[in-house]
């Protein structure tokens, strides 16, 4: 039985989550910690399906609520939820969300839907680098190829 940690995170744009759908034999079950057995996910990309059970993104904050515990971030293809920041295992850089920031969202998808809602396992300022932004949407699109995988 696998656990949501044991598996690799796909680099995804948010877009490609607002379609993605559970595959047979997922669990479903969004409240699973760590430990728990894991959601797998599809997403269909280039006509091929893509399966995941967590995912990387990057992208702008562009809201804060409930005190930094949920986070709104955009990537320039879609705005996606980021919920449970302050449940966020052994941190050991604690990331004061603010608007405007860049930032790394490595989690597990909750809920698909035209706002996704993730729930994060690292959350990692990357403003510090501009260079990260530039070749995000270059890492997804590699990651994508089925060839490369």
């Amino acid at each position: 039985m696998s656990r949501i940690l044991d598996q690799p995170a796909r680099k995804m744009f948010l877009t490609h989550l607002t379609h993605c759908r559970h595959c047979a034999g997922s669990t479903g079950n969004s409240g699973a910690s760590p430990e728990s057995p894991s959601q797998t996910w599809s997403a269909e990309y280039e006509g091929k399906t893509i399966e995941f059970s967590m995912v990387t993104t990057q992208g702008v904050i562009i809201e804060t609520k409930d005190s930094f515990d949920s986070i709104l971030i955009d990537d320039g293809t879609a705005i996606a939820l980021v919920k449970g920041c302050h449940k966020i295992a052994q941190q050991t850089q604690t990331v004061q969300a603010s608007k405007g920031q860049y930032v790394m969202v490595v989690g597990q998808l909750l809920r698909t839907g035209s706002v996704p809602v993730i729930r994060p396992f690292k959350i990692q300022n990357l403003g510090h680098n501009a260079e990260m932004a530039t070749m995000w949407p270059l890492e997804v699109i590699d990651g994508m190829n089925p060839n490369v995988l």
